[in-house]
């Protein structure tokens, strides 16, 4: 098993890579984390990414609607 690469592993070792060339940091802040997890929630309750995305923006207080 340790040769095996997973999708999620070289993802995160392109998105380093990327983040050493920039000079930025990759580190998630705890809001976006939050946003993360709430949106991951919301899709699995069967929402999709947007619909869970606007979800959050009410949650917040931050949406536009209608």
């Amino acid at each position: 098993m340790a040769g095996q690469n997973n999708g999620s592993t070289s993802n995160t070792k392109e998105t380093l890579t990327m983040s050493m060339k920039t000079g930025t940091s990759t580190s998630p802040t705890l809001e976006e984390l939050k946003k993360d997890l709430f949106v991951a929630i919301e899709i699995l309750n069967g929402y999709t990414e947007s619909e869970a995305l606007l979800n959050w923006k009410c949650v917040q207080g931050t949406c536009q609607c209608p």
